[in-house]
């Protein structure tokens, strides 16, 4: 009898082994791990991964599992150690059978072309990013996928031309030295307007991989630094000459995407932030690197080098903000009141004064700026007071040394003068159709995140989130974790104009790297629920929707008998 059914629970836990190890998620190691050098073109050490065949074969010889731990010049891969926890998941996947999954493997990090994208949502029109002109003149805020300019220098801020072109979020945007050229970033291009007529006069795309998070102009008035990369991948500095085909230098500058990017006043340096938690300072005549700045532990959102270049402020999503030497890398302020992550950062003009805007719509001026003292953990290196209260997100701010401008997840454009009164710059632009949403937050998408798992203390809802998304436990607070997924880092979990490709979808269907593992199907209910919210514009509840207003037990009370003892 023995003998029967020990075979049985030989396959029986073979075929849970099988069953736990996630396949699609060991399929993206492979590709982007092995697969770059371990190809049927490259073959470096004689080996192809690309099929099941060869991997098994690699797999018997046993030079996978060796060379990910391995030493010298066999180790794999050759720049850096995996995670333990991606060993053990190869490993496991290797000695369950190796499982292949074509369709996984083909559609891991597979970017989406840029002429797949549809019309954003009805009334999706965020103001994401704002730019002015060196002479104060003009004012350009991104809203939705348009570019509304604006005079500056004239009573109310009319507006003066309305650009189109882009089909995502604008992402981007920055003037050259003399005003004369307006660049906006969006999905995989970059379109420059003539200030002149207001007419496209450049449009760059290929080799661009993902949305431009970036942009400024250097000295020349030609030449734009920008930021690239696949969504939740890697962070990309181009140099791209405008009249040329494809950018001059490209540098892999951080492990995800840039979220931040700032050039210094005399245009020598350029700061990125990125959602690997780091802070980097670059040449910009060589994008070589001049420092790594280690000290977040959240995403880089808000970056600004004071008036020398010596010294570069850093707010993060871990709602901390920082001064940095950069000759010494060395901190030398912390500052803030750690409430909410900081999405925006300004010096005075003679970096005496600090003002910052945070997650929550708070405005903040520091004063009485001092070093830190090196010794106190809750040292605070200022004088803080809040300003303000908007009305919203602010996603961007900008000012020209006396009056401030916000740019609001609503789509609105506020004005802050020297006295902190708020004014609301008015639109004559018509707005965006709206529509009445069938599914909502509350409803529809936090049962699918508890389901999954990701609200667990043991992921996302961990003190300090998870892979700079953090959620909380249980989905106590509802509407926090409703902002974390739709306005954290300006956005970039969300993907409107293509909402499969969101980045939430992304990872919890494992088409990126996700150190959770999947969490459903990618043609799942769950996945094409959450791809219907972001397309009906990611409503926070609908209209009239049912709200909980008591929980009642029938029977009211229960009497149970104690049970009698037995001898």
């Amino acid at each position: 009898m023995i003998r029967r059914i020990l075979p049985l629970l030989l396959l029986t836990s073979l075929a849970a082994e099988e069953k736990r190890v996630p396949t699609a998620q060991a399929m993206g190691l492979l590709k982007t791990q092995c697969m770059g050098c371990h190809n049927a073109e490259k073959k470096k050490g004689d080996l192809s991964l690309e099929t099941r065949e060869s991997a098994l074969e690699a797999i018997k010889s046993g030079k996978i599992i060796s060379s990910l731990t391995a030493t010298g010049d066999e180790h794999m891969p050759p720049k850096k150690q995996l995670p333990e926890k991606q060993i053990n998941l190869l490993k496991s996947w290797a000695q369950a059978g190796a499982a292949w999954d074509v369709a996984a493997l083909k559609k891991f990090g597979e970017l989406t072309p840029a002429d797949k994208l549809a019309a954003l949502p009805p009334g999706h029109a965020p103001a994401t990013t704002l730019a002015l002109s060196a002479d104060g003149k003009w004012l350009a805020a991104g809203s939705g996928n348009r570019v509304v300019v604006r005079d500056a220098k004239t009573k109310d801020f009319p507006i003066i031309a309305a650009l189109e072109g882009h089909k995502d979020v604008i992402q981007s945007l920055a003037w050259n030295n003399d005003g004369s050229k307006l660049a906006a970033g969006g999905y995989r291009s970059v379109l420059v307007w003539n200030a002149a007529n207001w007419k496209v006069a450049h449009t760059l795309a290929a080799p661009l991989e993902g949305r431009v998070t970036g942009l400024t102009f250097l000295a020349d008035k030609a030449t734009l630094i920008l930021a690239d990369g696949p969504t939740g991948v890697k962070g990309v500095l181009h140099r791209w000459k405008l009249g040329e085909p494809k950018p001059s230098q490209t540098i892999e500058a951080h492990a995800d995407n840039v979220l931040s990017l700032t050039l210094s006043k005399d245009g020598k340096q350029i700061a990125t932030g990125g959602a690997d938690n780091l802070a980097k300072v670059w040449d910009a005549a060589t994008l070589k690197e001049i420092a790594k700045i280690e000290g977040h532990v959240g995403h880089i959102t808000a970056l600004a080098f004071n008036h020398d270049g010596k010294w570069l402020a850093t707010g993060s999503a871990d709602k901390e903000l920082k001064v940095w030497d950069i000759a010494t890398k060395e901190m030398l302020m912390l500052l803030g009141d750690k409430s909410a992550p900081v999405n925006a950062l300004m010096w005075s003009a003679d970096s005496t004064a600090l003002t910052y805007l945070t997650d929550s719509g708070n405005v903040f001026h520091i004063t009485e700026l001092k070093s830190h003292d090196g010794v106190r953990l809750a040292f605070t290196s200022g004088k803080s007071k809040k300003l303000v209260a908007l009305e919203g997100v602010p996603y961007a701010a900008v000012s020209d040394g006396k009056t401030t401008f916000g740019a609001l997840d609503s789509g609105k454009v506020v004005q802050l003068d020297e006295k902190a009164n708020v004014t609301k710059l008015t639109s004559d632009i018509s707005p965006l159709t709206s529509h009445s949403p069938t599914l909502s937050y509350t409803r529809d998408i936090l049962p699918i995140l508890t389901k999954a798992g990701c609200n667990l203390g043991s992921c996302h809802a961990k003190s300090s989130g998870q892979a700079g998304f953090r959620l909380s436990i249980f989905a106590f607070d509802t509407k926090s974790d409703f902002m974390e997924f739709v306005n954290d880092s300006r956005g970039r979990r969300v993907f409107p104009a293509r909402p499969e490709d969101s980045l939430i979808l992304q990872k919890a269907t494992v088409r990126v790297q996700h150190e959770g593992g999947q969490r459903f199907e990618p043609d799942s209910e769950w996945a094409k629920t959450v791809a219907e919210w972001i397309r009906q514009g990611m409503p926070y509840e609908t209209a009239n929707q049912p709200t909980l207003n008591e929980i009642a037990i029938t029977p009211g009370e229960k009497r149970i008998a104690r049970a009698r003892r037995s001898r």
